[in-house]
């Protein structure tokens, strides 16, 4: 198989079929492994890293590689969505750090009275 649909697999090449074209939908934004569990970032992240390889190494045909490349997509997806919430996250609690750091003036900090006064 080209490296071609690996490297588009993993940059985003993906374009969406239209509904009804014969092959079966992602309907869920949550990936699900095999079990119907969703899968966590670092499973996600492990299949895509397997997807590419069996993709790359020609271990699947051409219609499998659509389906394995689909399924690559959504993983990213899902792992993209992740990361964006993790790094708002920590926007978030370093903003709040920020917040409570400027109500505090530490000891050693608060100058000190001029001599004659106070």
């Amino acid at each position: 198989m080209p490296r071609g649909l690996a490297f588009a697999l993993v940059n985003g090449g993906f374009k969406p079929r239209p509904p009804g074209d014969g092959y079966p939908a992602i309907v869920s934004k949550k990936v699900l492994s095999g079990s119907g569990e969703a899968l966590s970032f670092e499973q996600s992240l492990a299949e895509v890293e397997a997807i590419i390889r069996r993709v790359e190494s020609g271990e699947v045909g051409l219609e499998d590689s659509i389906v394995q490349y689909e399924r690559g997509v959504a993983l990213i997806r899902q792992c993209r969505e992740t990361l964006d919430r993790a790094e708002q996250r920590v926007v978030d609690l370093t903003s709040q750090m920020n917040s409570q750091m400027q109500g505090q003036v530490p000891a050693k900090a608060t100058p000190p009275s001029p001599p004659g006064r106070g």
